[in-house]
């Protein structure tokens, strides 16, 4: 997959907007396969978005969450890509990387710095 980069520790990290162009190349939109978001709790103290994957015959498949405090850079888009990428990696792993559910940012923050991309 591209857009994999290694994480200190040398996991694989794979970038959201790689997962989601791999996702609609196999899961394209013109076979009826969904992906929502939605904002699901805006307040002072942040912002929480759901991602849900909907197949063909309109069942949510897989759902993820994202939550971020309010007036950082970008709040609301971070959030939203957040909950999109845990619930493509829910959906099916081989769309996470081997980092497991952990968002970029949460590995940046949790000293997991990239070294490289590949």
């Amino acid at each position: 997959m591209s857009g994999t980069i290694t994480l200190a520790g040398g996991k694989q990290y794979t970038k959201v907007v790689s997962r989601l162009k791999d996702f609609r190349s196999n899961f394209p939109a013109q076979d009826s396969w969904k992906i929502i978001t939605e904002i699901v709790n805006l307040s002072e103290n942040g912002v929480v978005f759901k991602a849900s994957i909907v197949n063909p015959e309109d069942k949510i498949v897989a759902t993820g969450h994202g939550h971020n405090g309010l007036g950082e850079d970008k709040s609301l888009e971070k959030a939203e890509t957040v909950a999109l990428g845990r619930c493509m990696a829910m959906f099916d792993p081989v769309f996470g990387g081997d980092a497991e559910l952990a968002s970029f940012d949460e590995m940046d923050k949790s000293g997991f710095v990239p070294k490289a991309e590949t």
